[in-house]
C-alpha cells in the first residue's frame, strides 16, 4: 500500500558519517588525540571512554583522523590530548581503559592522563569535521539541526581556547618541585662561585634508570626490562621569573638557574607516588660557551620520604659518589579531589572562559567592611550578601576558611578576640565595669563553629582602635539569623539569591616578608581545599562562581582538582599599607 510504503520510508532514520580531522602542533610519540562528546559512541563526555583518533601517515602535518556513524541528534564534542600511565601492580580485573599496545594477559590497571583539552587548533584555525550523509534524501536542513544554531567550532581568530586538564581519577597525584632564592650549599667556595643549570628527571624505583650514579647496578629486585607504560609523566619546567612562565619541556642539559633571581617549578604526575623518585642534575654554565654537556653533580629526591605534602627537603649533592654539598628542594603534593557529588566530565568548563563584556559590579564582603570601617550592616553575613544582590551586584565577594571542626565558614580575619572575665578582687571592684573583662586573641581555626557563634568575640584590632561606630563581631541576642556572623558556606550557597555570582576568596595564612607568619600550624592544604570544593560542588547548582586566593599554592590546588570554575591569583601591589608576603 502507498501509505505503508510512506510510513516505512519515514521510519528509516538516515545515518551520518562524522569524520573528525584535526591538526595538532606537537604530539609526542607516547601521546594520543581523543574526542569526547554528547553521544555514547564518543564516551558521553567521560574522558576514560573517549573516542581515539589516529595519525594520518600521508599528512605532512600532525593530522589525527577517525570517523563514527551517528544519527540526526545534535552532537557536541571536545578534542583533548592524553596518554596512559599504570601503577605497575597486577590486578585481577581487566584494564579500566583501553590501550592498543598493552598485552591483555597482563591485566594491568591503566590510568589515562589528560594533558590539554578544549578546541585543539593550529595557527589560529581549526579543521571543522567533514560530514558525509549515507541517505541522499536528507535535506540541507539536517546539517543545521545537527550543528545547532552556531557552528560547533566557533572560534575567534588568534584566541587560545586550549587549557590544561585537571587531575582525573582517584590515583593521579601531581608533584611540584621548586627552586628559588639560593638552593645550593657547597662545601668548597669554588663550587659556590659557579653558575649551574638544573634538570629534574622522574623515575620508578622498581626499575633500573638510565643516567643514575651507578649504571652497572644489577640488583635482583630491579627489573631489567622497562615497563610498556610508565607510572609517571614527563617532568616539565616553568620558570616563573621569565617572560614566558608557562610549562614547557626541559633543555637537554637543564636550564640556567640564577641565584636570588630565578624561580623554577618542575611538575610531574604519578599514579604510584610510593615508588616515585627524582634525579636532580646540575650542569655547569659558562657565559661564553653556555651549559656543559657533562653532568657536574647529582642528587636524589624521594617523595615517599618527604614530611607531609608541603615543605623543604635538603638532598645531598654527589660528585663521583662523594658529597660536595646540598640542594634544598621545596615540594608540594596535589592529591585528586575525592567526592561523590561530582562526576568528572568534560561537557562544561569555565576554567578558561573569558567573554568580552561590560565591567561587573562586585559587592566586597557583601555590603562592605564593617569591623574596621563604618558600614552599617555586619560584613560577610547572609543579610549582607543578599542586600548586595538586591541592590544590583553582579557578584559578591567573601572570605572562606575552616573552623576547628572543619566546617567552611565565611569570615575575613584569621584571629578574633575572646572576651574573658577577670577573677574578682577588691581592686577590681573599685574599677569601672568595662575593666572586669579582658581580651584573649585566638585563631578562628581553634574554635568550633558553635563556639564561634556563641562566644562573645571582638575584632582582633578592637583594643587598638576606637570602638564607637564599628560593628561588633558577636551578634546581639535579638538579631535575626541572617545577620549573624560566621555563616557556613553551604548556607550562603543555599540562602543567597541564586542570580548573584560568588567570588569565593580562599583564606590561607602565609609567611610575610617581616618574618611573621599570619597563622602557624594551619590545616593541610589538600584537606582544606577539598572540604571547600565539596561544599561548592554539592550546593552551588547553576550559580556563577569564581575562586580566588592570595596563596599561590591554593590556586594551584584549585586549578588541578577541578575544571568547572575559574581560579584567580590575587596579589598586593607596591604599597606600605599592607605587609607584603
Amino acid at each position: 500500500m502507498p501509505g505503508q510504503a510512506l510510513t516505512a520510508q519515514m521510519s528509516v532514520v538516515p545515518r551520518i558519517v562524522l569524520h573528525f580531522s584535526v591538526e595538532v602542533e606537537a604530539v609526542r610519540p607516547w601521546e594520543y588525540v581523543f574526542v569526547t562528546g554528547s553521544l555514547p559512541v564518543l564516551g558521553g563526555w567521560i574522558p576514560s571512554s573517549a573516542f581515539i583518533l589516529f595519525p594520518d601517515p600521508d599528512s605532512a602535518r600532525q593530522r589525527w583522523e577517525s570517523e563514527v556513524e551517528i544519527g540526526l541528534d545534535p552532537v557536541k564534542f571536545r578534542y583533548f590530548i592524553g596518554y596512559y600511565l599504570h601503577n605497575g601492580k597486577k590486578e585481577e580485573e581487566n584494564a579500566s581503559f583501553f590501550f592498543c599496545h598493552v598485552n591483555a594477559e597482563q591485566k594491568i590497571k591503566q590510568k589515562m592522563l589528560l594533558l590539554y583539552w578544549g578546541i585543539v587548533k593550529l595557527r589560529n584555525k581549526v579543521m571543522v569535521p567533514f560530514i558525509w550523509v549515507s541517505e541522499a534524501s536528507v535535506e540541507d536542513s539536517v546539517f543545521s539541526a545537527l550543528l545547532g544554531k552556531d557552528p560547533l567550532l566557533a572560534l575567534e581568530p588568534g584566541k587560545n581556547l586550549v587549557s590544561e586538564a585537571s587531575l582525573m581519577g582517584k590515583s593521579q597525584n601531581e608533584i611540584l618541585l621548586r627552586f628559588h632564592g639560593n638552593p645550593f650549599k657547597f662545601c668548597k667556595k669554588r663550587y659556590a662561585e659557579r653558575s649551574y643549570c638544573i634538570k629534574v628527571t622522574p623515575f620508578d624505583l622498581r626499575h633500573r634508570e638510565a643516567g643514575s650514579v651507578d649504571d652497572d647496578d644489577n640488583e635482583e629486585n630491579q627489573d631489567v626490562m622497562q615497563p610498556i607504560l610508565p607510572s609517571y609523566s614527563v617532568a616539565h619546567i616553568a620558570i616563573l621569573s621569565s617572560d614566558d612562565p608557562h610549562y614547557r619541556e626541559q633543555s637537554p642539559s637543564g636550564d640556567r638557574f640564577k641565584v636570588d633571581s630565578d624561580y623554577f617549578v618542575f611538575r610531574t604526575r604519578s599514579v604510584a607516588v610510593e615508588f616515585l623518585g627524582f634525579r636532580i642534575e646540575l650542569f655547569t654554565y659558562d657565559e661564553q660557551n653556555g651549559p656543559s654537556t657533562d653532568r657536574f653533580a647529582i642528587a636524589y629526591a624521594l617523595p615517599s620520604s618527604f614530611h607531609g605534602t608541603f615543605g623543604v627537603a635538603g638532598e645531598p649533592l654527589l660528585v663521583n659518589n662523594r658529597p660536595v654539598g646540598q640542594i634544598n628542594v621545596e615540594y608540594l603534593f596535589i592529591r585528586p579531589l575525592l567526592t561523590s557529588c561530582w562526576i568528572q566530565k568534560m561537557d562544561i568548563s569555565y576554567a578558561k572562559h573569558w567573554k568580552k563584556r561590560q565591567p561587573l559590579e562586585v559587592g566586597h564582603r557583601g555590603m562592605g567592611n564593617s569591623y574596621t570601617k563604618m558600614n552599617a550592616g555586619r560584613e560577610n553575613t547572609i543579610h549582607s550578601l543578599n542586600t548586595a544582590a538586591k541592590r544590583g551586584a553582579d557578584y559578591v565577594e567573601f572570605d572562606v576558611q575552616l573552623s576547628k571542626d572543619k566546617i567552611a565558614v565565611i569570615f575575613h580575619d584569621f584571629h578574633v578576640l575572646v572576651t574573658v572575665a577577670k577573677r574578682r578582687t577588691p581592686r577590681l571592684e573599685s574599677q569601672p565595669p568595662e575593666a572586669a573583662n579582658d581580651y584573649h586573641e585566638i585563631a578562628v581555626k581553634d574554635l568550633r563553629l558553635k563556639q564561634l557563634q556563641l562566644l562573645r568575640l571582638e575584632h582582633y584590632k578592637a583594643q587598638t582602635q576606637t570602638k564607637q561606630n564599628y560593628t561588633k563581631v558577636s551578634a546581639e541576642a535579638d538579631e535575626q539569623d541572617e545577620r549573624l556572623p560566621f555563616p557556613a558556606l553551604v548556607d550562603a550557597l543555599r540562602q543567597v539569591d541564586s542570580s548573584v555570582g560568588f567570588n569565593i576568596e580562599i583564606k590561607y595564612p602565609m609567611m610575610q616578608k617581616n618574618g611573621l607568619h599570619e597563622c602557624e600550624n594551619y590545616f593541610e592544604r589538600n584537606d582544606y581545599i577539598d572540604i571547600i570544593l565539596n561544599d561548592v560542588l554539592e550546593s552551588a547548582g547553576d550559580r556563577r562562581i569564581v575562586f580566588s586566593s592570595f596563596d599561590p599554592d591554593c590556586c594551584a590546588l584549585l586549578a588541578a582538582k577541578q575544571h568547572l570554575y575559574p581560579v584567580l591569583f590575587l596579589c598586593v601591589g607596591v604599597t606600605t599599607r599592607y605587609e607584603p608576603f
